[in-house]
This record gives C-alpha cells, structure tokens and sequence, in this order.
C-alpha cells in the first residue's frame, strides 16, 4: 500500500566524494590486520590488556577546509583512511593499503524523486 507524504523524495543532495587508494610496502593498515586472525587477536589482546596497538585510532583523521577566503565555513572535508575500500559495502581491499579521501560538504543542488504510480513494481 502507497500512503501519500507530502514532503517525502523532495530535497535529495548528492555527497559524491574521490577516493585515491595507495599500496603499502608494509603491512600496517587496517586491511593486514582484517585479512589476519592472528592480528585480529594480537590488536584485541594490545588493546584489553595494555590500551595500546591499531584499535586505540581512529580508522581515518580529517580536516576541514574552506574552497576559497570567500567562503564562510569550511565546506570541504579531507580524510586519510588507515584502510583501502572500493565500495564500503564490498569490504576492504584484499591487500595492504591506505586512502585519502575528499568531499564537498555542503552542495547546492537539488532534486527530488516522485512516484508515477501505486504500483510498487512500477520505476519512480
């Protein structure tokens, strides 16, 4: 059953962002230590018993940045990831690797998404 919202699809913002993905020579990122049951164990017991080791970080630092002197608030964000990924969805890459990642933090277009019918198996 379709319930009529009003207010619902309208408003959508794209938040696209551009990852650049880099091999490491070593074997230090988050990606290593997932990929392995021994550093799994290792990590967890460093942090229980002592606070130390890869789970006392966060997995990414940013920073906020102005685009321009004339911009009020910083409207774009700067993330290094201790950890290498396509889609977050699809897991970590299957080798050692880092990415920085940026996006723009507040767009300005708009759009919105409707419905053409009740039919649920109709396309928007």
């Amino acid at each position: 059953m379709v319930h009529d919202l009003p207010g619902v699809g309208e408003n959508l913002q794209d938040h696209y962002g551009a990852i650049l993905t880099y091999r490491s020579k070593l074997p230090l990122t988050i990606n290593d230590l997932m990929t392995s049951r021994w550093r799994q164990v290792k990590a967890g017991l460093q942090y229980a018993l002592m606070r130390r080791g890869p789970l006392t970080i966060s997995a990414a630092q940013g920073a906020f940045v102005r685009s321009s002197p004339l911009v009020g608030a910083p409207d774009i964000q700067f993330l290094f990831q201790t950890f290498s990924h396509d889609e977050y969805d699809e897991g970590l890459h299957n080798f050692s690797g880092f990415a920085n990642v940026v996006c723009p933090l507040r767009p300005e277009s708009r759009g919105r998404l409707s419905l053409r019918s009740s039919d649920p198996n109709a396309a928007p």
